[in-house]
């Protein structure tokens, strides 16, 4: 490329081949190349990094407790962090948390610092994978009502001794017939189990929508009461005192006649029906008040043989 004209005049050739050696001299000569600058954040993290490593190596080889702990709390904010993208399912982020500290604990005792893996990316599947499973396995067991599971559990029951039965799988009709039910009272028992589950870890269902007058007994409406549709809701038959209770429960949840339950408390037929008109008149005042989705409060008096 020729240089610009002003820049040619007065210059002899000599002046020009030395300055053209000289350019390319520098432009073969190369400037030493500077040390990539570490900021003072990367480098306290660094010195982190490794006195963590040092610390997993230390309890690698003597598992100490006080190590341990210390691992742990250093990396909870990782567990809540983790914790928190769970929580659109209705869990409280504390309770998740917690649960992922297991995970945490877990992956503290198990990482071979050796390996070449950061403890970030090994802890994450550990602490993941223990929330996954509580959500799996037990929120529907903290969310579903006890009487819901307990109903769903006598329909299983009943499925499972039909088909060995009749050699098929059981018709409603067939299921409402041996548990005393009416069909719909099926359904809903079925209804209200499905709605206790976590649909796509994303929702879970108020069970105060489910249905419980539709789940009631058939045997239920010979006696009459002005809430007999209610007197289905097992909380309110937890309430009374034990003896109560298991009358009401062999009768009504084991269709046990008076004298089976007799024979099986080691009672009179009389005490047995003695026990249920008390029970009975007990579960209306209950239910009438609407203190049987109270806690058991302790003030019921056993009836006693006389």
């Amino acid at each position: 490329m020729f240089r610009p004209l002003p820049r040619l005049i007065g210059a002899t050739w000599s002046s020009l081949v030395e300055e053209g050696i000289m350019a390319s001299t520098r432009s073969a000569v190369k400037e030493p190349q500077k040390e990539p600058q570490i900021d003072a954040s990367q480098q306290l993290e660094t010195e982190l990094d490794r006195a963590l490593l040092a610390k997993f190596r230390q309890y690698r080889r003597a598992s100490s407790p006080q190590l341990r702990e210390e691992l742990v709390c250093h990396y909870l904010p990782l567990a809540k962090r983790i914790a928190r993208r769970y929580v659109r399912v209705g869990v409280p982020l504390d309770d998740l948390a917690q649960i992922g500290t297991i995970g945490l604990m877990n992956a503290v005792g198990s990482f071979d610092p050796g390996r070449g893996v950061k403890f970030e990316a090994y802890a994450y599947h550990h602490i993941a994978g223990e929330i996954r499973h509580y959500l799996r396995d037990a929120v529907d067991q903290m969310r579903a009502p006890r009487w819901v599971r307990k109903l769903y559990g006598e329909v299983t029951e009943t499925v499972a001794g039909l088909r060995q039965t009749i050699g098929r799988t059981p018709t409603l009709a067939e299921i409402a017939k041996r548990m005393n039910l009416t069909e719909a009272g099926v359904l809903e028992i079925l209804r209200a189990h499905n709605q206790s589950r976590v649909h796509s870890m994303s929702d879970l269902v108020d069970h105060q929508e489910v249905r419980r007058d539709v789940i009631a007994h058939q045997r239920y409406i010979s006696f009459q009461l002005p809430i007999e549709d209610r007197i289905i809701l097992l909380k309110s038959v937890e309430r009374l005192a034990d003896l109560q209770r298991k009358v009401v429960y062999y009768l009504f949840y084991q269709d046990l006649t008076q004298s089976e339950v007799a024979s099986r408390l080691g009672v009179s037929q009389r005490h047995v029906s003695r026990v249920l008109a008390a029970a009975l008149k007990r579960l209306a005042t209950l239910l009438k008040t609407g203190e049987g989705d109270d806690a058991r409060d302790g003030t019921t008096e056993e009836v006693r043989e006389p």
